[in-house]
């Protein structure tokens, strides 16, 4: 875990986040569903995404069952998934979507307000591919997701 300029608290591989430049320059496209029981935080992140060139939003989920339900039925390159939701957590997302592994190939990003001890460790062991809190600016967030899957586009290829 580390942080950011600014303290947020933040936790994805350092490539990544040296990444997030280049892949908004190499034009990198990405399909993605955004899930949080939050309606007004979700709208923010839908309205961001909606602006940033480099991202297709497939779909939006208010909470675990539609998330599980979207990514049947779009396989977005990226679940964005609040971790504390009523019934069906994000960490319950992560355990299914691996579940789901060959036939779907969702990486799952957490997102959280929560910050204690362990709670990212948690979503990690789950399989998520990365996790970042929700005090990050959201256009941050959106270029962290996109260089993840570019660094993740290049890995493949090579």
């Amino acid at each position: 875990m580390s942080a950011n300029q600014a303290g947020q608290t933040v936790w994805v591989p350092t490539p990544v986040r040296e990444s997030v430049k280049p892949a908004i320059d190499a034009g990198v496209q990405l399909r993605l569903l955004i899930v949080d029981d939050n309606d007004v935080y979700r709208a923010g992140m839908v309205r961001a995404a909606d602006a940033h060139p480099g991202i297709d939003l497939v779909a939006e989920a208010d909470g675990g069952v539609a998330a599980l339900d979207a990514i049947a039925r779009h396989q977005p390159d990226v679940a964005l998934v609040d971790l504390r939701m009523p019934a069906v957590d994000g960490v319950a997302v992560c355990l299914a979507v691996a579940a789901m592994e060959p036939q779907v190939a969702t990486r799952v990003v957490i997102l959280s307000a929560a910050t204690e001890a362990g709670v990212h460790d948690t979503a990690l062991s789950a399989g998520a591919v990365a996790f970042l809190t929700k005090d990050l600016p959201r256009k941050e967030i959106l270029g962290m997701v996109l260089a993840l899957v570019a660094r993740d586009s290049a890995a493949a290829r090579s």
